[in-house]
């Protein structure tokens, strides 16, 4: 057999990975014990019989794919590059398109505090600070305290009127000195249509539907007799948008008087709808709205201060915004529209890459080659969505601007409309910023530890929806309960959508006790302490446990994928020694000087065929892999760069899988026969060695059989033993065969 070896044709089957060809020369696995080279190199016969039919299959497998030209094959290239997770091209445009937008999106609302502090300038001293004499001539009240219809009257004319209509020297009208005040002030109100008092007492009328807003021409009378009539604007003429407050909508259109910059004739409007009861118990919503600009700053603020009045009383609200009506003024408004356009290209080629891709793959196609194999697609397409809506959001709101005089101080008009569009517009840039950034997890993922949050969030899925339909349930019966109790008196149940919503809020946040003592005293201190209960004690802490197992089984799984890192409970120690072990058995059995026979300081083919019962082809064949001067020999450095890789090898196989470690396996047969003298490991430090590596073997099974997670991972690796197992008794089988057979 062993001529049969030598007289092999030299276009034997050769084997791919180089790991295994350095352990075939001087470390044999633990499959091949007993095994000699006639089994392992003659070439098998196509006429040989076989025990089943999986040559047919093999052939099938290894037959010659068909020629492809260089373009197919070179676009072949390009797609991989293109649809690569982990790419670096892919990478590089992710990272840079994600700091354009970045910049883009922060250059567009402003960079500094500016915006910041000319909105809480103008709040602190027209809401929270400046002080009036209320509707009784008694104390002081602010803005947020207003309660009567007087108390509008008087804050209009007390504060509001002095502080913006303050002309300086020149005449102009500058708020805080520096904030140019914008055609003056706007007064609107919204009123109910008067309907008749059904199934309740004449003496009662009139009443008012508070659903149902009046559109039509309403006549005031004057103290001295007359009548003056107002006339409902729309809001496509009043250029201004529909507002929510706290205790409705509103429409835009509604009944204006407009005050002009003249402190005196302001005032005098006001005494006048005071005198014809402009506001009245028909009433619903009181808006003050005005402008002002910055030169300074080049920002515009917009402010609405309003008063709600569903059921006759006065709740006072307030809207303060300040933006940058006019993008490109300033420093660095060259920058921003750069980015605009650098922001528009990008969406357009992604556009481009997501349709080609979905063509190629198929949009419709479901599993793993279609397009839509990976979680991250749909991610990407709402990204492309919301990014369409932003463009057409931009372009609305640039066309709309350019049409107004975003500076006219004669005449007041509206930007309410201007600045509802760039809410929008900010909204949709918030919701892809906060995307883009979550979609980094994407190229992080080529560390399972970066991405441990979304698979444990996905492991513990199932429970955790079980614990939502749980936490539903709870939050349903609390709601129902509290807007049944507290629902005329406690603000967060003044309505049953209002109950609910505030319930899920109250999941991480406290709830109002002394609103709720104040309203029942008995009732609202048992219903805090229950729902505190139910939260605090109970359902937190069960959703923390589904986190906490979930986490456990990412945790397991990172150190069972990570070959490199043993260390889980103390195994690395027990590793290092058997590398230890492997690499004192390698260096005595393996020696450059013992394969170099003529003393010339290399190894050639022939020292190296006669030394492993190879043949010399064979021997070539190795040589050629780690031969780096291209002599056809093997140097002393050479030679320990093989080595070293039969040692890496060696400890993978025995340190990952575990192997039995035996003297016998250690050494390859030839290799130990010519080298019996050679001292090795000792059947004391083997014993002893394979005694500390059963103790942790003991101590890793008992603490992974406590856990569910460490159960299934028992199983698993049951079923990964198993596996193993019959693939060695088949191998074994068709090798015993092949050597019957050639017999």
């Amino acid at each position: 057999m062993a001529d049969e070896a030598q007289d092999a044709p030299k276009d034997a089957p050769l084997e791919d990975n180089k790991a295994e060809e350095a352990v075939e020369l001087a470390v044999t696995n633990g499959d091949d014990t007993g095994k000699g080279e006639d089994e392992k190199d003659v070439p098998v016969d196509n006429d040989v019989p076989k025990d089943d039919g999986s040559d047919d299959e093999e052939n099938k497998v290894q037959e010659k794919p068909e020629e492809t030209t260089v373009v197919e094959d070179l676009q072949e290239k390009f797609d991989g590059i293109r649809d690569s997770k982990y790419s670096r091209a892919n990478c590089l445009c992710f990272f840079t398109f994600l700091i354009v937008f970045t910049a883009m999106a922060v250059m567009a609302r402003g960079v500094s505090d500016l915006s910041f502090t000319q909105t809480i300038s103008m709040r602190q001293s027209l809401v929270e600070r400046d002080e009036f004499i209320p509707w009784n001539d008694n104390g002081e009240k602010n803005f947020g305290d207003c309660s009567t219809i007087e108390d509008i009257y008087r804050f209009m004319t007390d504060i509001a009127i002095p502080f913006l209509l303050h002309p300086d020297a020149n005449g102009d009208y500058y708020v805080q000195s520096q904030q140019a005040l914008l055609g003056g002030i706007r007064i609107k109100q919204i009123r109910m249509n008067e309907v008749e008092c059904s199934k309740r007492p004449k003496k009662f009328s009139p009443c008012y539907d508070p659903g149902d807003y009046y559109k039509g021409t309403v006549n005031f009378t004057h103290t001295n007799g007359s009548t003056t009539s107002f006339t409902y604007i729309d809001s496509s003429i009043l250029e201004d948008q529909s507002w929510r407050g706290k205790y409705g909508s509103y429409p835009g259109g509604g009944y204006v008087v407009t005050l002009p910059l003249d402190p005196q004739v302001a005032l005098d409007k006001i005494s006048y709808l005071r005198d014809i009861s402009f506001f009245d118990g028909a009433t619903r919503f009181v808006a003050l709205d005005f402008n002002t600009y910055n030169p300074s700053t080049s920002l515009h603020t917009t402010v609405r201060l309003a008063w709600e009045m569903p059921t006759g009383g006065v709740f006072p609200n307030d809207e303060v915004k300040t933006w940058k009506f006019d993008r490109y003024s300033g420093g660095d408004g060259a920058a921003l529209a750069a980015l605009y356009v650098m922001f528009l290209i990008w969406v357009i080629g992604m556009t481009f890459m997501e349709f080609q891709s979905c063509y190629k793959k198929g949009c419709l196609k479901k599993g793993k080659g279609s397009h839509w194999n990976s979680k991250w697609k749909g991610l990407d397409a709402i990204n492309l969505v919301i990014f369409y809506i932003s463009i057409i959001l931009f372009i609305a709101n640039e066309t709309y601007r350019s049409n107004l005089n975003l500076y006219n101080t004669n005449e007041y008009f509206s930007f309410r409309k201007l600045q509802y569009g760039f809410t929008m517009e900010s909204y949709s840039m918030a919701i892809n910023g906060a995307l883009l950034w979550i979609k980094l997890f994407k190229y992080l993922a080529i560390n399972k530890r970066l991405r441990f949050l979304f698979t444990m969030l996905g492991r513990s899925s199932t429970d955790i929806l079980m614990f939502v339909i749980v936490l539903g349930v709870f939050v349903i019966a609390f709601g129902t309960a509290g807007f049944l109790t507290f629902n005329s008196d406690v603000d967060d149940f003044r309505s049953y959508v209002f109950s609910m919503s505030n319930m899920v809020r109250f999941t991480i946040v406290d709830m109002d006790y002394p609103s709720l003592t104040l309203s029942a005293r008995l009732w609202g201190s048992a219903f805090y302490f229950f729902w505190s209960l139910l939260m605090l004690l109970i359902l937190a802490n069960v959703f923390i446990a589904i986190l906490t197992e979930a986490y456990s089984q990412v945790q397991m799984e990172l150190t069972d994928d990570d070959k490199l890192d043993l260390n889980f409970l103390g195994l690395n120690g027990a590793f290092s020694k058997v590398r230890e072990a492997v690499t004192a058995r390698i260096n005595a059995a393996v020696k450059h000087d013992d394969f170099d026979e003529d003393g010339d300081g290399k190894v050639s083919a022939k020292e190296l065929a006669e030394q492993t019962n190879i043949t010399e082809e064979r021997a070539k064949e190795i040589i050629a892999q780690y031969d780096v001067d291209h002599d056809g020999q093997l140097d002393a450095e050479e030679f320990e760069r093989l080595k070293q890789q039969i040692i890496e090898e060696k400890v993978q196989q025995e340190a990952v899988g575990m192997a039995a470690l035996s003297p016998a396996s250690v050494l390859s047969p030839d290799v130990s026969n010519q080298y019996s003298g050679v001292p090795t490991v000792s059947t004391k430090e083997f014993e002893e060695l394979k005694k500390d590596v059963g103790e942790i073997m003991d101590l890793l099974l008992a603490v992974l059989d406590q856990t569910p997670a460490g159960k299934r991972a028992l199983k698993q690796r049951e079923k990964g033993e198993h596996k193993r197992k019959s693939s060695m008794v088949v191998g074994h089988k068709r090798t015993s065969s092949v050597a019957n057979n050639q017999k």
